[in-house]
């Protein structure tokens, strides 16, 4: 996460450009090549980490603008949804994986965000 412009604090309540969904900051930390150090706030220019409490791996979107809710902006300019580029089929070997396949798909979006994991109709 970059700062554009203010500040970025824990507390503060954020929209997403594209999801439309509120979230409240409850960590922030400053990147660093050796860790991240925890702050209690992070300025114009500073590229850090911020902690939002996201319920579903679908609300993360690389590339998303997150702003103050009382002045919504507009994604940032050349901003797209990751396209998938290859499909597959995945079953589990027996019906008894397939919630371990499912945690599984669910790990793998966190680290891809142009996956897209869809369950079968029953």
């Amino acid at each position: 996460m970059q700062v554009l412009d203010g500040t970025l604090g824990v507390g503060q309540r954020l929209v997403s450009a594209v999801t439309k969904k509120e979230y409240t900051v409850t960590g922030v930390e400053l990147m660093r090549p050796l860790g991240s150090t925890p702050l209690p706030s992070l300025g114009p220019g500073m590229v850090g980490c911020a902690v939002l409490g996201m319920k579903a791996i679908q609300e993360a979107c690389v590339g998303d603008t997150l702003c103050d809710p009382a002045a919504v902006q507009p994604p940032l300019p050349g901003f797209e949804r990751p396209q998938p580029q290859v499909f597959a089929g995945l079953f589990p070997a027996d019906q008894d994986g397939f919630e371990e396949l499912q945690h599984a798909m669910d790990r793998f979006q966190l680290k891809d965000g142009s996956v897209q994991a869809t369950q079968p109709e029953p």
